[in-house]
């Protein structure tokens, strides 16, 4: 009674089933080694590019947030003169970011703005509402106040466009 249970008499004859081995991960051929080689490769490839890319475009970013700026001012009325008077700097000092200065100090009037347009591939500076950047740069401030509420809008919508879409030169 207190000796060891016997087990149940239709299990007794039987034999534990040996498993098979666990399943290895690592692989066994060059091939798969090769894979996962090109596979880190291009994941550290397309890290690095991105990485330049944003370092490339933090003039950009600047740009956009300086022009944010700018137009909360003129929204608030806080100071229309001022404002305006920073968008033709704040174009220039971007340019000269990606541009050599040999080319752009120099640029002023139609040949600033028939630049303008060739590095980003429109006529809005020459041939629209982005005519204006050049008369705000050296207008006197009573005659700023001339400009309709909309064509400060439309230079502004122009201005952000060319920061976006604008062709760096190598």
């Amino acid at each position: 009674m207190f000796g060891p249970q016997s087990a149940d008499p239709q299990l007794e004859g039987l034999i534990e089933i040996a498993l098979p081995q666990a399943i290895s991960y690592k692989p066994e051929t060059i091939g798969w080694l090769i894979l996962f080689s090109l596979i880190i490769t291009l994941l550290v490839w397309i890290v690095y590019r991105r990485y330049r890319h944003i370092k490339a475009n933090r003039y950009r970013r600047w740009a956009l947030e300086k022009l944010q700026d700018i137009e909360r001012i003129l929204r608030q009325n806080l100071g229309l003169e001022k404002a305006l008077a920073e968008i033709p700097v704040l174009v220039k000092q971007t340019a000269l970011h990606c541009f050599p200065r040999e080319k752009i100090a120099s640029l002023s009037g139609e040949n600033w703005l028939r630049f303008l347009d060739a590095s980003y591939g429109g006529t809005d500076f020459t041939d629209g509402p982005g005519q204006i950047l050049e008369q705000t740069a050296y207008q006197p401030s009573k005659r700023l106040e001339q400009y309709k509420e909309e064509e400060i809008h439309d230079l502004i919508h122009i201005v952000r466009k060319w920061i976006k879409k604008h062709r760096r030169e190598s």
